[in-house]
């Protein structure tokens, strides 16, 4: 089984940033809790305020693909197309092995 790991940068509007923040709270720890995620983290950049940055690391595709279908993923989507997204990028990789170092 190979992990799933998405790097996600997000920038808001300004005015749109803390409401985003609160949003994403709630989206995170529900995440957390589902079968086979391995981290869910939203962080927000120290540079820049309206900046976000989403770490998450699945088990295998089938757990990612289950998120996507989870009530708190419609509910967090709903809660943010409000929100003026700026910019956003997204990368998937698939990770065969991972060591500590």
């Amino acid at each position: 089984m190979n992990q799933i790991v998405l790097l996600v940068s997000l920038t808001l509007h300004a005015e749109d940033a803390d409401e985003f923040q609160a949003s994403a709270a709630v989206m995170m720890a529900a995440s957390r809790a589902e079968p086979g995620c391995l981290e869910y983290t939203f962080s927000r950049a120290i540079d820049a305020p309206e900046r976000f940055l989403v770490t998450e690391c699945w088990q295998d595709a089938a757990a990612l693909e289950a998120h996507h279908g989870t009530a708190h993923m419609r509910e967090f989507r709903q809660s943010v197309r409000a929100l003026r997204i700026v910019a956003r990028q997204t990368k998937r990789y698939t990770v065969s092995s991972a060591q500590d170092l």
